[in-house]
């Protein structure tokens, strides 16, 4: 489809450009020319680099896992995480934070459509109506057997054979026993007040029992009666469309502020008596939220900061306070988005480089803190990616450069020698290159950004998977510059910066 669009732009081109040669002259037609074509190929490199990008992503993921598998069996090896697989009639739960576009909103959209039931959290009600009518959209007829989201054959067949032939005793089986199999139901609540649901028809983790002390009884309580489907009945047989419709999962709006206790309490609550109504466990929490904060630190107000910090990183550690007891009893997961900025440092984003590097510091340590508990925590660390932060970081480089034009600082208190040159006190004239050069690559930036997909893969890994990674970078920048900054060190970014233009080369 992207490549039939590429070439029929191309057919187009000489069209518009006799037009516009014809209408507002040659300079104008030979601009529209060269930008034009700039922005085709811009285009079909990121469109060619995506799929091998893919590729890539799938061998990376093939070999984690067989290496991580391998390890399992060493002394001390890694835990090994319970996976809470949806099917037709179990469909656990997941809360998404910054739902409303980009990144949560296809991450919102993909996880329901494998059959989750996601809470997406939105902060205004015609945000969360476009989630879920977005959502119906994919489950019209017409639209649900080309869901781009949705589990394909391939995965399927894996995930079949990995329950067959993998020894763990790790992964949930999510199946409904048969009523003769099935023990009373029971929910009960925590110490702390939550939600403590029991997970019927499951298999406990790491169960362990020694064969010759087996009963006909203990067979029977860990005997999984669900039948799987055959690897030939996935293959080649076509489900219906009240199958795939029974699969797929919900999309269930939820009003937040990540910032705001009070308004975070409220929408716990009510996802508290949504999971008791639906009897559905909570296995992971997405923390999707974020904010740009373009400026340079000089002129950073407290406000500013304050307010970087709560959404980027204050908010998250604190939701993730409060609904870890329920991961807690379910083994669930916590999946923070972080970004590559966290260490790959630049002028002009120091307040956003800082929060997303706390975001990502204080997780890995929890990651450890969580382990012994079986939840998993992992951080995401995406390169550039088209989501809406382009257009919101335009608005808040504006913002921001209004502010510093309204500044006026104080005269120097020390006198300078009159031998010394003078020095432009000025902020909005001090900085006034690097706001121009910030404006400049952020018209470029999206034209080279792949799209959500990459990172909706990595986030669906890091819960499915039983052996998730503690990190994931996304993208071929922040694999290569990853790559580059821990051989070259920080010379690197230095070179970059002055190759951009973003700082000065005195």
């Amino acid at each position: 489809m992207w490549l039939l669009l590429i070439f029929l732009l191309f057919f187009t081109s000489p069209i518009l450009f006799a037009v516009i040669f014809c209408v507002a002259g040659p300079p104008s037609a030979m601009r529209f020319l060269r930008n034009h074509t700039l922005y085709l190929l811009c285009q079909f490199g990121v469109k060619l680099g995506s799929i091998f990008l893919k590729l890539f992503d799938r061998m990376a993921i093939v070999w984690h896992t067989s290496m991580s598998y391998l390890m399992s069996s060493f002394p001390k090896a890694r835990i090994q995480f319970a996976v809470h697989e949806p099917t037709s009639t179990y469909h656990p739960a997941i809360l998404i934070t910054g739902t409303s576009s980009g990144i949560g909103h296809d991450a919102a959209l993909a996880f329901a459509s494998r059959g989750y039931t996601v809470f997406a959290v939105v902060r205004r009600e015609e945000d969360g109506e476009k989630v879920r009518n977005d959502f119906q959209e994919l489950l019209k007829p017409s639209t649900i057997t080309s869901n781009p989201w949705q589990r394909s054959r391939l995965d399927s067949i894996v995930n079949e054979l990995w329950k067959k032939y993998s020894k763990c005793n790790t992964i949930y089986s999510l199946e409904p026993r048969d009523s003769d199999d099935e023990e009373p139901a029971e929910s009960t609540a925590s110490a702390t007040g939550k939600l403590s649901i029991n997970t019927d028809g499951l298999r406990n983790r790491k169960t362990r029992l020694d064969s010759s002390k087996e009963t006909s009884s203990d067979k029977k309580s860990i005997k999984s009666d669900a039948k799987h489907p055959k690897i030939w009945d996935i293959l080649f047989q076509t489900p219906t469309y009240p199958q795939l419709l029974s699969r797929a999962g919900k999309v269930i709006p939820v009003i937040m502020d990540v910032t705001d206790d009070e308004s975070v309490d409220r929408a716990l609550d009510e996802i508290q008596a949504q999971l008791t109504l639906l009897k559905v466990p909570f296995v992971a929490l997405i923390n999707n939220a974020g904010v740009s904060a373009p400026g340079p630190m000089e002129t950073a107000n407290p406000d500013f900061i304050d307010k970087s910090f709560a959404v980027n990183y204050l908010g998250p550690l604190r939701l993730t306070q409060k609904v870890l007891p329920w991961l807690r009893q379910n083994q669930g997961r916590v999946i923070n988005v972080s970004s590559i900025m966290s260490w790959l440092i630049g002028p002009g984003f120091g307040v956003y480089c800082s929060s997303k590097a706390a975001l990502t510091v204080a997780s890995r340590s929890w990651r450890y803190e969580l382990a012994s508990f079986g939840v998993s925590l992992s951080v995401i660390e995406p390169g550039l990616t088209k989501t809406s932060i382009w257009n919101k970081l335009s608005n808040e480089l504006q913002l921001h450069h209004t502010q510093i034009n309204q500044i006026r600082l104080p005269p120097p208190l020390v006198p300078q020698s009159p031998s010394t040159p003078v020095v432009e006190s000025d902020p909005s004239k001090i900085y006034g290159s690097m706001y121009q050069q910030i404006r400049a690559n952020h018209e470029l930036f999206p034209f080279m950004a792949l799209p959500t997909d990459h990172v909706v893969e990595a986030l669906v890994h890091s819960i499915t998977s039983q052996f998730p990674k503690g990190t994931y970078r996304v993208g071929w920048d922040a694999r290569l510059l990853s790559i580059a900054t821990w051989i070259l060190s920080e010379d690197v970014v230095d070179w970059l910066c002055r190759v951009i233009g973003i700082v000065s080369e005195n």
